[in-house]
C-alpha cells in the first residue's frame, strides 16, 4: 500500500477524509499522481504510462494538485464538487457527440458499400 504520509497537497489530504476503506485506491491512486507531479514529470518508462493513464482518468484531480502546487491555491471541497459536476456533464456532451460521428460515419460507410454493389 501506499505510503500516505507523504501526501503533499491538502487537496489529497481533504479527499483522503472523505474517502471511505473500499475506495482507498482513488487515494492510492492520486498519491501517486501527485508523487510525480512534484517530481516535475514521470522519470521512466513505466512512471510516464502510469502518470499518462491516470491524469486521463483524473482530470480535475490532477488540475486541482497541480494548481496546488505551482500557485499554492487550495481548492476547496465546494469547488472541487463543482468542477467534477462540470467535467461529468461535459463527458457526458463528448460521448454524444462521439456517439454522433461515429453513426454519421456508419450511415456514409454503408452508403459507399451499396454504391459499390454490397448487399444491404
Amino acid at each position: 500500500m501506499e505510503d500516505l504520509s507523504e501526501i503533499k497537497t491538502e487537496f489529497l489530504e481533504d479527499r483522503l477524509k472523505e474517502t471511505s476503506w473500499a475506495n482507498r485506491k482513488y487515494i492510492q491512486q492520486l498519491a501517486s499522481l501527485e508523487r510525480v507531479i512534484f517530481k516535475n514529470g514521470p522519470q521512466c518508462f513505466n512512471q510516464a504510462m502510469v502518470y499518462y493513464t491516470l491524469k486521463k482518468r483524473y482530470p480535475v484531480e490532477y488540475e486541482c494538485i497541480k494548481k496546488e502546487f505551482t500557485t499554492g491555491i487550495l481548492t476547496s471541497a465546494a469547488e472541487f464538487r463543482k468542477l467534477k459536476r462540470k467535467s461529468k456533464k461535459q463527458q457526458i456532451v463528448a460521448n454524444a457527440l462521439e456517439i454522433k460521428q461515429e453513426l454519421e460515419q456508419r450511415k456514409k460507410d454503408k452508403s459507399k458499400w451499396i454504391e459499390a454493389g454490397g448487399r444491404y
